[in-house]
């Protein structure tokens, strides 16, 4: 059976973007470890957009896409999505966020 948590942590895109490893950092403390800064470089460089864009690892097995990663940059979501699609996901979140107490 899966163990459903009351404790949560979020993290932003936009915030990993401008400072992977520290929200890696946080991310790590949250799970209770302690981690040495070199660990947390290395965690920040394998698992840095581009690493994982080269890498293939968010390759869709459909036919129609070739990734389920688009350019990696902040505010590209306004290239694809309307503000109808905006709605839609923000009242998604607001369900998740007030499910999770946040």
């Amino acid at each position: 059976k899966a163990v459903v948590s009351t404790q949560s942590t979020g993290v932003k895109y936009e915030d990993l973007q401008e400072d992977s490893r520290r929200e890696i950092t946080r991310i790590v403390r949250f799970l209770g470890r302690e981690d040495t800064d070199e660990a947390i470089a290395r965690i920040a460089d394998k698992t840095s957009f581009k690493k994982c864009k080269a890498k293939e690892l968010f390759v869709s097995h459909d036919a129609k896409e070739e990734s389920f990663l688009r350019k990696g940059v902040v505010g590209d979501r306004l290239n694809y999505f309307n503000e109808k699609d905006a709605e839609v996901m923000k009242k998604i979140k607001d369900d998740v966020y007030e499910k999770l107490g946040l």
